[in-house]
């Protein structure tokens, strides 16, 4: 009978033990969760805030004037077209055999 009893006490505390192991672990699973919560929270906000700049960019240099290049518009001739008027173009002359 002492044993059971011995034996009663031992399941006792391990119970005890248990219940406090499965508290500490409630709050490890509902603190992570809070913190899940947070980091998602942040992840957002910083979505947001990305979205919100990136808009704003796009926005800024639809608003850009263009400006012309002025190369491109002059007399319409090309360079070597330039060159070969001028007789300095060589690039279209083959050497004879």
């Amino acid at each position: 009978m002492a044993a059971v009893r011995l034996s009663g006490m031992e399941i006792s505390d391990l119970t005890l033990e248990l219940s406090d192991l499965s508290q500490e672990i409630a709050d490890g699973v509902n603190k992570s969760a809070k913190v899940a919560q947070a980091v998602e929270t942040g992840l957002g906000q910083m979505r947001d805030l990305a979205m919100q700049q990136a808009t704003s960019m796009i926005e800024e240099r639809a608003n850009l004037q263009t400006i012309p290049n002025s190369a491109k518009k002059s007399n319409g001739s090309s360079t070597r077209q330039r060159r070969q008027e001028k007789g300095k173009d060589h690039s279209t002359d083959r050497m004879e055999p």
